[in-house]
């Protein structure tokens, strides 16, 4: 078992990803595909139990505006907080000018052609109002 298992409420490879540092300066860790995936294929599930989700109104009053290892239910006010159970998903960081991943139905999406060994980026929109 490897430090980022330990840490990870599911495995990253049995999705054909690792965890490792990141290409960007300062990123810490991300997440990187070891195949080749095709544009429009899914990737891996954004793994999460019930209890880790939460209205916004206690998610703010807990953790106020860090954002970080969560995923927004935008129509329901409520955000879904893997702090204490992060998935692999949670090790996805922003590239501005090479976004090559997405979020469609809890599902890790190939917005391009991704090759082997590259890392996995997303666009965040932490700027979005309820």
């Amino acid at each position: 078992m490897t430090e980022t298992d330990a840490i990870t409420s599911d495995n990253p490879t049995d999705y054909d990803l690792v965890i490792k540092q990141s290409s960007l300066s300062g990123a810490g860790l991300g997440l990187f595909t070891t195949k080749n995936i095709k544009q429009g294929e899914k990737i891996a599930p954004f793994v999460y139990e019930d209890k880790d989700i939460m209205s916004l109104k206690d998610f703010h009053f807990k953790y106020g505006y860090d954002y970080t290892m969560t995923y927004r239910l935008m129509r329901q006010h409520k955000i879904i907080n893997v702090k204490s159970n992060r998935n692999a998903c949670t090790y996805l960081n922003q590239n501005a000018n090479d976004n090559n991943v997405k979020f469609y139905r809890y599902w890790l999406i190939a917005e391009r052609d991704i090759t082997e060994g590259e890392e996995l980026f997303l666009k965040y929109y932490y700027k979005t109002k309820f």
